[in-house]
């Protein structure tokens, strides 16, 4: 074998071997846009479980910003009054 078939060969292997590792990546992507997807789906349904309002549901990223805004405003809802807050209320 010359040396401009051993390089062909070389590069040959090369590419196969790249085309082979981009599509294991592409696979992997695709499993873990699944993985994600899922999440999200489980997410959507614990919120309206637990009468969370999902906004648009758009994204798994959207459902934690709905979810964390709607925790907050619990919580202040939710909390002991104030001082001041029991003195207004005895006036």
């Amino acid at each position: 074998m010359s040396s401009m078939e051993e390089s062909l060969d070389t590069l040959s292997k090369t590419a196969l071997r790249i085309a082979d590792e981009r599509n294991a990546f592409k696979a992997e992507c695709q499993r873990l846009l699944q993985v994600v997807e899922t999440q999200k789906n489980l997410l959507a349904v614990w919120m309206i479980a637990n009468s969370f309002a999902t906004g648009h549901g758009d994204s798994f990223e959207g459902l934690l910003n709905e979810l964390t805004w709607q925790l907050r405003d619990r919580e202040s809802k939710h909390r002991e009054p104030a001082e001041s807050d029991l003195e207004r209320d005895r006036r």
